[in-house]
């Protein structure tokens, strides 16, 4: 065999394949050992490690009987450890990206020209408005709004009450919108809380919801783009002679 012990049948084709290693992926050249009873332990590559494209098997697992006909050939004693430089071992952290070409990148300049030219400016000039605002501090307050006559307590060829009432109209119009957008954030705030158990834990939300979106569609729904004053004066006009019909054919049935 490749140790210098006899050579069975087929040995000088053997000694010829042992002489002429074989060319591995990377084009070096691997020898031709795999795992044969014929190959002593010294001379066979450790166990699951690479030679020749194919994997080495341990002993006794794919083995086959040195006089079995065709028994692959074996070489000198291997390395414990493997031939790096035509297997090299995997990295054992994420390479950094290298840069497939040698121009600079323009999006790093597009970055600092815009640092330079229009962020740091602006943010110098904010800086230098609030330390003057720091030295003369102007304290804000909610102004209240003195109430004035509804649409109904103004007379017919009085201007100025009939536009103190559509603001005023304006103005609870707003608030009304905030009153509820407050009480749904609650009861979301509820829902996503409880989670499965919102409808036994929440119920208190949900019936105060539903009266505040009840109330809110009775007064201001269907009024349209140019809403106003008048055309909501009109609507609870209409919605008061309805349920005045309703009351009146429910007695009469």
């Amino acid at each position: 065999m490749c140790d210098g012990t006899v050579v069975p049948r087929g040995g000088a084709r053997a000694a010829r394949r042992c002489e002429r290693p074989h060319v591995g992926v990377l084009g070096k050249p691997v020898p031709w050992c795999f795992a044969s009873a014929g190959c002593p332990a010294q001379a066979r590559p450790p166990a699951g490690v690479l030679y020749g494209g194919r994997p080495r098997l341990p002993d006794g697992v794919g083995s086959r009987d040195s006089s079995s006909r065709g028994r692959p050939p074996c070489v000198a004693a291997m390395p414990d450890s493997w031939d790096k430089d035509v297997y090299p071992e995997p990295p054992r952290r994420t390479p950094a990206p290298s840069p497939q070409t040698s121009l600079p990148n323009p999006i790093t300049y597009f970055t600092k020209a815009f640092d330079f030219l229009v962020d740091r400016p602006v943010t110098l000039v904010r800086e230098f408005i609030e330390q003057q605002h720091a030295k003369n501090r102007y304290y804000y307050y909610h102004r209240e709004f003195r109430r004035v006559p509804d649409i109904t307590e103004c007379k017919e060829k009085d201007v100025l009450c009939m536009f103190e009432a559509e603001m005023q109209w304006r103005r609870d119009y707003k608030v009304d919108q905030e009153i509820v957008n407050i009480i749904q954030e609650r009861l979301k705030a509820c829902q996503q809380r409880e989670g499965e158990s919102h409808r036994q834990n929440c119920a208190k939300e949900l019936e105060q919801f539903a009266q505040v979106a009840k109330a809110y569609q009775d007064r201001y729904h269907d009024l349209g783009a140019h809403y106003s004053a008048r055309k909501c004066l009109a609507k609870q006009k209409q919605r008061m002679l309805a349920e005045r019909k309703a009351a009146k054919e429910a007695a009469a049935a």
